[in-house]
């Protein structure tokens, strides 16, 4: 399956977007065009596991935690962490396509993410780092609770190692009779300031769904998402901030594996500073309406960074 209009999107964000709905837009140029594959970037995936007889991934993937005692297969209903997976680094359907997947699988063996799952599997990737001495690492998290100060200060803590474990987020998805709100800042992980956070666009609005606010770094393609799915096979209509974070994951990735290694390792703070100056101080944004924002900058990820 090739890439999906997100992909492509990071290389040529502009404001002829009239006729952009997420999925066919007039702007794109029907191949993903950045610097970079991923190669020799270590990417730390906390989420429902993946599914590891993937052609996308193959000989990619290694298994770092799976809550159940399993093998990081991706076991739940909708294979979450799969499509999260091809996003960042699939092989026709990612952005950073040689990267290396370490999964953390977070679902014990009832079904149920849970804080104390989540916290293991932060830890073990902080041993993993440490104990290979890795130095080109990203973290991709695509989970949503209420606000909770355990789950930030773990995170944050990542951001103090040695070699940091930057995490990027989702901002959280609005869903009328089950969310209580589109404030990020009342969600967790989408309210430590130590990740960056990441809310949905459809490429020339705020999706509809997506969760806003003061809390949110960039907003991402977030609807209309083509990438793996469980049983080797493909999903077209992918929606939601949880498939947002893993373009800025894979962009990320991408970038770091053209550094030399005296350049790394990078910090959260580097790389939030690194989306400002690609994005510039010139650019259109998102013709959604001021108050849709709720304090979240209108910025939108681009790769500017020429092959």
């Amino acid at each position: 399956m090739a890439a999906s209009w997100g992909a492509d999107s990071l290389d040529g964000f502009t404001d002829t977007r009239a006729k952009c709905d997420g999925i066919s837009c007039s702007w794109l140029s029907g191949s993903v065009n950045i610097k970079g594959t991923g190669e020799g970037v270590h990417v730390y995936i906390f989420d429902t596991g993946v599914d590891l007889k993937h052609p996308e991934f193959c000989g990619r993937i290694q298994t770092v935690y799976d809550a159940s005692g399993g093998s990081g297969q991706d076991l739940s209903v909708d294979g979450h962490g799969t499509h999260v997976a091809g996003i960042i680094a699939g092989a026709t359907t990612g952005v950073a396509p040689d990267a290396t997947i370490h999964i953390l699988q977070l679902e014990n063996e009832y079904g149920a993410m849970t804080l104390q799952t989540i916290l293991c599997a932060i830890e073990m990737a902080k041993n993993d780092i440490e104990k290979n001495n890795r130095t080109r690492v990203i973290g991709s998290m695509s989970i949503q609770g209420g606000h909770n100060k355990v789950l930030n200060d773990a995170l944050a803590e990542l951001a103090k190692m040695p070699v940091p474990l930057p995490i990027v987020v989702a901002a959280g998805n609005y869903l009328e009779g089950y969310s209580l709100t589109r404030d990020s800042c009342e969600c967790s992980p989408a309210s430590e300031e130590t990740v960056i956070t990441v809310a949905g666009s459809d490429g020339a609005y705020v999706c509809d769904t997506s969760n806003t606010g003061s809390c949110v770094d960039i907003f991402a393609p977030g609807i209309g998402i083509n990438t793996t799915s469980r049983g080797s096979t493909y999903d077209s209509q992918c929606e939601g901030t949880s498939y947002a974070a893993p373009f800025v994951t894979g962009a990320l990735a991408a970038y770091i594996s053209t550094l030399p290694e005296s350049d790394l390792p990078l910090t959260t703070d580097d790389l939030k500073l690194l989306l400002d100056k690609w994005w510039g101080k010139d650019r259109p944004g998102l013709y959604s309406p001021l108050s849709t924002f709720q304090g979240a900058p209108n910025r939108v990820l681009v790769y500017n960074q020429c092959p």
